[in-house]
């Protein structure tokens, strides 16, 4: 009997990966972006406005993350049309032509007469869920402000949003934020800080002057969170590059395991130095077993030693019923 060699199945991969790269294309950078006037390095902004072309391109997969994050803002406009929200000017363009400021806005709602500019960003479950302790609701911008100030990219967030409500004459402009583990969505209202926008439109008329002199603004304080992840970095900081390698990693679950370390990171040294003392103090005391409150501390005597325990009374309970 004859046998019949079946070939491979075709590789689906290998175009696909092919069209996800031919999405990229680095263009020149004319003029102030205002998803960008909010970072944390000015030098950078005036790179890109002069040396855009030596700007160290993202990674495929890097690439890949932002254009998912693109679909995913998509669908929760198409989402909020569908459940009778009117969505306006989806991708407005927007300019601020003597300052050189543009910006594309995702779309505005009407309130009370009033255009409200809206963004959607779309983040990891474990960012979206250390920033959003309630889960799916509205909050105001200060409930979430210190947790927006974690990373270098979310601390953009506020700059981009305060210039499309002034570009838009508004007095405000909201955040959609989607999980892009679960497809929850909180919102974010953000009131216009007329001073913090001040400040950006100050920054945006420093850049274009350094543009026009071909100088730079000195320098930040290096940072590891934001120098090595710049775009700029080489260029900026040579003498940096190859000494102090620094590998950037995506996973997600020790992510999580790294913000949640953070979040109660204050609290264990609250404990921490409470505990040192109440145990230095019952050091001191004469008793070996004494209570205070609800709470049984038990002295016992090591080579190395006092060690003491400290128990709250009604966990000791079932153990006395039983007697």
């Amino acid at each position: 009997m004859e046998t019949t060699t079946k070939t491979a199945p075709p590789d689906l991969l290998a175009p696909w990966l092919r069209h996800k790269a031919s999405l990229f294309r680095q263009t020149p950078c004319t003029s102030n972006r205002a998803s960008q006037l909010g970072a944390d390095c000015e030098r950078e902004l005036v790179y890109w406005r002069t040396r855009w072309s030596e700007a160290l391109e993202p990674s495929l997969e890097l690439r890949i993350i932002f254009q998912e994050g693109e679909k995913h803002e998509r669908e929760v406009l198409q989402e909020l049309q569908r459940a009778g929200v009117q969505v306006l000017e989806q991708q407005c363009s927007l300019e601020w032509r003597d300052l050189e400021i543009t910006g594309h806005v995702d779309a505005t709602v009407v309130s009370e007469g009033e255009s409200i500019p809206v963004d959607v960003k779309s983040m990891s479950a474990h960012i979206w869920d250390a920033v959003f302790r309630d889960g799916t609701r509205v909050y105001a911008w200060s409930e979430v402000s210190e947790a927006f100030g974690r990373k270098p990219w979310l601390r953009k967030y506020l700059g981009q949003v305060t210039l499309y409500a002034l570009l838009r004459g508004s007095e405000r402009a909201i955040l959609l934020c989607l999980n892009k583990g679960t497809g929850a969505l909180a919102q974010v209202n953000v009131e216009l800080d007329y001073e913090y926008a001040e400040s950006l439109l100050r920054r945006a008329e420093r850049i274009n002057a350094h543009v026009r002199a071909g100088t730079l603004p000195e320098r930040i304080p290096f940072d590891e969170e934001v120098c090595p992840r710049c775009p700029f970095y080489a260029l900026c900081l040579p003498e940096h590059v190859g000494r102090e390698p620094i590998a950037f990693l995506e996973d997600a679950e020790v992510e999580r395991l790294l913000e949640e370390r953070a979040l109660h990171e204050e609290g264990a040294r609250v404990f921490t130095k409470a505990d040192d003392r109440l145990k230095a103090w019952a050091r001191a005391r004469p008793e070996e077993r004494l209570t205070v409150g609800r709470w049984l501390l038990e002295k016992r005597k090591l080579s190395r030693g006092v060690r003491v325990d400290v128990q709250a009374l009604e966990e000791r309970a079932p153990a006395a019923a039983s007697a």
